[in-house]
């Protein structure tokens, strides 16, 4: 093996030289190694400046929400996000079809019970803990004394394909009417009597149990 060559200028530090021509100077190493360590530096920072910048698209993203316009039977107008909507399964199809920009007509949603179905779909989009969201439901039937209104919602639940809400709103009404008489019944529902009095008679004689309260 040949011997490595000792290379000494005048009034300089020796370098040693291999055959294979490589430095292993002191200063060299030192080079090499500040080199590598800027470049270990150079990339941490690049990487960290990509995760910023991803983070600053996701925030960016997630602030500009997309608004939809909804149009109750009555001409009144209601903005709501488009997120929020996708619990409505008509509104979601609707949306894949027309897109967000246009206004969306719901011929057979008046604004009051609108006005109601989005303040649903609003707190139960963004309430993630059901006994909330229990406790929420029972309070905005509560407020409602008027069983024509619950009506109109079940009615408008079905229409936009919200379950939740339809099965709430069915529940509500089953348990304001499961004490009442058939007479009074109907006068909660604006129901009308199409039975003779000799047919009304015939069914109480048959069914009488379903006339006992």
């Amino acid at each position: 093996m040949a011997s490595p060559s000792t290379l000494a200028a005048p009034g300089s530090k020796k370098t040693t030289v291999h055959n294979k021509g490589s430095l292993e100077a002191p200063e060299a190493k030192k080079m090499k190694m500040d080199n590598e360590i800027y470049s270990s530096k150079l990339e941490a920072e690049e990487s960290v400046g990509e995760s910023e910048y991803e983070n600053d698209s996701i925030a960016s993203a997630s602030s500009t929400k997309k608004m939809l316009i909804l149009r109750s039977s009555d001409n009144k107008t209601f903005e709501i996000e488009e997120s929020v909507t996708l619990a409505s399964i008509t509104l979601r199809e609707t949306i894949e079809l027309v897109g967000v920009d246009n206004m969306i007509p719901l011929a057979n949603v008046s604004s009051k019970i609108l006005a109601l179905v989005i303040s649903y779909l609003n707190k139960h989009h963004n309430v993630e803990e059901i006994r909330e969201m229990l406790k929420w439901d029972k309070e905005i039937f509560k407020a409602i004394d008027d069983i024509q209104m619950i009506v109109d919602l079940i009615n408008a639940s079905n229409y936009l394909n919200i379950k939740s809400l339809q099965d709430s709103a069915c529940d509500e009404a089953a348990e304001r009417v499961k004490d009442t008489t058939v007479e009074e019944g109907r006068a909660l529902f604006g129901c009308e009597n199409d039975f003779t009095p000799e047919e009304e008679a015939e069914m109480r004689q048959e069914y009488a149990h379903a006339f006992q309260i």
